[in-house]
Parts: C-alpha cells; sequence; structure tokens
C-alpha cells in the first residue's frame, strides 16, 4: 500500500491529519539595484516566523507590484532553521507572479516540526526596469502529528 492510500484511509477512518492552513505573507518595497540575500519581512517587520505546530509547505506565490518585469531578475529562498528548503525567481520576459509548487504526491513538499524558524529571503540578481515591491505567500498545512522526519 502506498503513502497516499494510507493518508486517504486515516482520514476515512476519522483521524485526519490535516487540522488546519495558514498562509505566512512576507514582502518589500522600493527593489531595484542589485541587493545580496535580505530578509523579507511582514506587515510588523519581523523577519522570522516560529512554527507553533507541525507543519507542511505545501508551495508559496511570488508576486510583483507593477506585473511583468521588461528587465531584471529577483530570487527567493525558504529558509527552515537556516537551511534553504526551496527557492524560485522572476525575471525578464516572465509572468510577474508565480506559484511554486511543493507536491506532496511526489514527496517535495517540505516537513516543519513545531518550534523550527521559518524565514524567506530575497536577492535583486539583475537590476530591474523599474522600483518594484515584492510579496511571498508560503501555504502551510498544519498537521496533527509530524509527517517525516
Amino acid at each position: 500500500m502506498g503513502t497516499k492510500y494510507k493518508r486517504n484511509y486515516k482520514n476515512f477512518v476519522g483521524h485526519p491529519d490535516i487540522i488546519g492552513r495558514d498562509v505566512v505573507d512576507l514582502g518589500v518595497t522600493g527593489l531595484q539595484a542589485i541587493a545580496a540575500n535580505t530578509a523579507l519581512a511582514d506587515r510588523n517587520s519581523v523577519t522570522r516566523f516560529e512554527l507553533g505546530a507541525d507543519a507542511r509547505i505545501e508551495g508559496f506565490h511570488l508576486a510583483l507590484s507593477s506585473g511583468a518585469l521588461t528587465l531584471g531578475r529577483v530570487g527567493v529562498e525558504i529558509q527552515l532553521d537556516g537551511a534553504v528548503v526551496a527557492s524560485g525567481n522572476l525575471h525578464s520576459g516572465g509572468p510577474g507572479a508565480k506559484y511554486i509548487t511543493l507536491a506532496k504526491g511526489i514527496l517535495a513538499d517540505v516537513p516543519a516540526t513545531s518550534g523550527q524558524v521559518l524565514t524567506a529571503n530575497y536577492a535583486v540578481e539583475q537590476p530591474l526596469d523599474t522600483v518594484q515591491s515584492l510579496r511571498v505567500s508560503l501555504n502551510l498545512a498544519l498537521l496533527e502529528y509530524p509527517e517525516r522526519a
């Protein structure tokens, strides 16, 4: 029996593994010049999010304020306790927003335990054509029990 079957059966018999969902919104304004890895912050200027329950990072959404770029590239990395677990970028000629899926079915999702610290950094890898604002939204599934070690 596969992992997917076991999880579905667990939900069927009344012991769901997902007890809730959460979104962590982070952002920065005034991007244009080249910048090294710099922390993204929430609306209260907090740059780190401590998990209060076991969770799974299922993906993240990157979005620029003024749509598509005609020049430049912005990269984002997601860190869990200081280790990079996911990354993505927006570049010229591409869309101004992108959702990066960390699919559970192929074990690309990122398991996290209660008390771990989640942070996100951005880097302007090539100068941008206009001043931009960047928003990153991390999608979390809150779990009843830890998923993987």
